[in-house]
Formats: structure tokens, C-alpha cells, sequence
């Protein structure tokens, strides 16, 4: 019931309700939920209590982990973060579970690591996130990829991921359910035509960069 108040956004009842599973003897996933929904409701500090937690009950819990590096994401503390999604990883790999998924995973160490401006590690670790065949590939990964190959000067590659990103997009623009996300993904493909432009003109391709631009301005007057 508190798993199903918290998908709807329930907060407090989410809360008084994992609570009293909690004191009823439930386990690890409760503490995880409620600590999933304190952070969703912007009260850190018992957030981090409620995952410490779930992790002194289960060490190997990624869930728990990642949950916990998302909350020090929001904290501003990457290397924690850092540190968390290491575990995670770890605890994924033995004990793999049907929650998350190593894919999102590496492409969370990856951000990480693009915000740390480890440009290497972020490129390894969206290259891992890619390569994994379970789960759903986000353009974010592409696009975050090409962000730590263009501050490597390695614009080609930059180029490439760019359009990659942009068809994955195109994709999901096809079965996406309402106008709203089709404009969000559309001012994201724009977004991503103007990049590589820029890119190409660096390089020298004009024709590709006036390409790209044309690209974009057909994009945004769609989007008026």
C-alpha cells in the first residue's frame, strides 16, 4: 500500500503507512521506499537515515546504494555518490537485482564522472552503459558522451554520439503518448543539431554544420 502511495505521490501517506510496515517487521524494502519517499519530499536527513538503514540490514543491497548516491547527488557530495554507485555496481553484479539494471548504473558512474570532469571515466563508463543489452538506452547517454569528447577535443566522435542521439530520439518521438514529450524530445533533438554544428564547424565541414543548423531551425519552427 505505501509502495503504491508513493508511485502516486503520496508522500505522507506513503510514509505513515512503510512506517507501519516497518514497525510490523517488514523488511529492507521498506526502509528503501520510505527513504525513496523522504527524499521525494525533500527531508534529506531522514531520507540518508532510512538507507543506512536498509544497508545495515543488507550490505549487498544495490538498490539501497543507488538510491543512497542519488540522494548524495542531490547533496552535492560526487565523491559519496562516487562511492555509492562503485557499491552498487559490486552488489549488482553478485547478487543482481530485478530493480535496476547495470546499464543504468554505468551510465549514472559516467554522469558522475562528467561532472567531476573525468572525462576518460565518463567515456568508459557510457561506453559500458551502452554496451549492456538489458534495459533501454537513454539519448542522454550519447549526448553526455559527447560532451566528455568534445571537452577532449575529440569532436568527430562527438559528432557521432550527437547523431545517435538524435535517433534514439526519433524513436521514441514515434511512440511517445502526448504532445508534451513529443515537444521535449523535439527541443532535445534541436538542442543536439545545434551542438554538432557548432562541432563541425570547428572541423571545418561547413556544408555539415549548415546542415545540422537547418536541421535545428526546422525543429523550432515546428515548435514555434
Amino acid at each position: 500500500n505505501g509502495k503504491a502511495k508513493l508511485v502516486a505521490g503520496q508522500l505522507e501517506d506513503a510514509i505513515a503507512d512503510l512506517t507501519a510496515a516497518i514497525d510490523a517487521g517488514a523488511g529492507v524494502d521498506a526502509y528503501i521506499l520510505r527513504g525513496e519517499a523522504y527524499m521525494q519530499s525533500g527531508d534529506y536527513r531522514n531520507a540518508m537515515e532510512n538507507f543506512n538503514m536498509a544497508l545495515e540490514r543488507d550490505s549487498e543491497s544495490a538498490v539501497a546504494y543507488y538510491d543512497r548516491a542519488l540522494l548524495n547527488t542531490r547533496l552535492e557530495d560526487y565523491n559519496a555518490a562516487l562511492n555509492d554507485i562503485n557499491n552498487a555496481l559490486a552488489a549488482n553484479a553478485q547478487k543482481p537485482s530485478p530493480m535496476i539494471q547495470m546499464r543504468d548504473l554505468y551510465a549514472k558512474r559516467g554522469q558522475l564522472n562528467l561532472w567531476m570532469k573525468n572525462w576518460q571515466g565518463a567515456i568508459a563508463d557510457y561506453t559500458n552503459s551502452l554496451a549492456r543489452p538489458e534495459g533501454t538506452v537513454s539519448p542522454s547517454v550519447y549526448a553526455e558522451r559527447a560532451e566528455a569528447y568534445t571537452a577532449l577535443g575529440n569532436y568527430a566522435d562527438a559528432i557521432n554520439d550527437y547523431s545517435s542521439a538524435i535517433r534514439v530520439i526519433s524513436e521514441q518521438i514515434q511512440g511517445a503518448p502526448t504532445i508534451e514529450e513529443r515537444e521535449s524530445l523535439s527541443s532535445r533533438a534541436m538542442n543536439y543539431f545545434e551542438k554538432s554544428a557548432a562541432l563541425n564547424l570547428n572541423l571545418g565541414n561547413v556544408d555539415a554544420s549548415r546542415t545540422d543548423l537547418e536541421s535545428a531551425y526546422t525543429i523550432a519552427v515546428a515548435l514555434n
